[in-house]
């Protein structure tokens, strides 16, 4: 991010916590674990929890899950996430990998780090991609990478990031198999 960028992440933060609706924190390091992180949203009463990079969550040891590059620690901590997911739901961000900057379709799961675990402990999860020419019209494809109850479809969305910020459904994604 730019530091214009960065300045302006903090103001809509702020905004969104002055609004009484949201509250956005960046907990300092030694405090992201999957425990700390939803125990201080129960406490806080929240009605459910955003938690934005999955790969900065730590460990039992203090390290990012990104940093420590081990499936069993993303199955560890995903698994803690799941049992917490019976009190509040919880929503997870997680990145695919550099592999996929210049690919021509969605990203399979595969091409996310620590995928097996999070594809095991997931219910259903979903990816947002746009190519170069998707993103120069301000549009992004969102889809089921897995799931357990839905079904595997995907939508064009129209992004418009402005104060108001707005996404509207342009149509399903239908692939060419469905044509025939």
């Amino acid at each position: 991010m730019t530091p214009q960028e960065r300045t302006r992440a903090a103001e809509v933060s702020e905004m969104f916590d002055a609004s009484g609706t949201y509250s956005v924190e960046k907990p300092p390091p030694g405090q992201r674990s999957a425990q700390a992180m939803v125990e201080r949203a129960l406490a806080a009463g929240a009605d459910y929890v955003i938690i934005d990079q999955l790969q900065y969550v730590e460990n039992e040891k203090g390290t990012n899950l990104g940093a420590a590059n081990d499936t069993g620690q993303y199955f560890e901590t995903l698994s803690m996430l799941r049992d917490y997911s019976d009190e509040i739901p919880i929503f997870l961000i997680h990145q695919f990998n550099r592999s996929t900057l210049n690919s021509t379709e969605m990203p399979e799961m595969q091409q996310a780090k620590g995928s097996a675990a999070i594809e095991e402990t997931g219910h259903l999860l979903l990816g947002m991609w746009a190519n170069k020419e998707m993103r120069k019209n301000n549009v992004i494809e969102i889809g089921t990478l897995a799931s357990r109850s839905y079904s595997f479809k995907s939508w064009h969305v129209e992004v418009g990031l402005t104060r108001d910020c707005r996404l509207d459904m342009i149509g399903e994604v239908r692939d060419e198999e469905d044509d025939e």
